[in-house]
């Protein structure tokens, strides 16, 4: 093995990372309350048959451990959609149109969901901002809490990580 030298000061964790290191484990309020439902809303939606698509922006290797069902997986790392805004628009476009493709746009419901509710809230703020998707014209809405929050108040059964 070859020697790299040592380690001679600290680095900050929140400039090396350009995050600090709580925004995994607190959730964050990053969208205005009306772009925000509760799981129970989104739930109740489902129970009363209104068309949702629930979008699922983590890692594939997270919905392993744990996914809800009817879950539409778009992988949107917040770094490649904050770097490469266009090149992931245009992904999670094409993934709403396959799996809409029978369904008028006006006639239902996009959610997006994440771990706990952070990054999902980010993609959202991004997409937002985005004119490609403004010109599509859906409304989206982040689950409050995320996963998590259906295994708080939906299925306590439901393994969380």
């Amino acid at each position: 093995a070859e020697y790299m030298g040592s380690l001679n000061t600290l680095i900050d964790y929140n400039v090396f990372c350009g995050v600090g290191p709580h925004d995994k484990c607190v959730s964050q309020e990053i969208l205005d309350k009306s772009q925000r439902v509760t799981i129970r809303e989104y739930k109740k939606l489902l129970d009363n048959g209104n068309k949702c698509l629930l979008i699922d922006v983590r890692e594939p290797v997270e919905l392993e451990i744990c996914q809800i069902p009817a879950t539409v997986n778009i992988s949107l790392p917040y770094n490649k959609l904050k770097y490469s805004p266009d090149d992931q628009t245009k992904k999670l476009i094409l993934a709403i149109e396959e799996a809409t493709i029978s369904i008028d746009r006006g006639d239902f419901n996009v959610f997006f969901i994440c771990k706990m509710g952070n990054d999902s809230q980010r993609c959202i703020s991004i997409l937002n901002n985005n004119l490609e998707f403004q010109h599509y014209g859906l409304i989206v809405k982040d689950i409050i809490g995320g996963v998590r929050s259906w295994a708080k108040f939906i299925d306590e059964k439901f393994p969380i990580y």
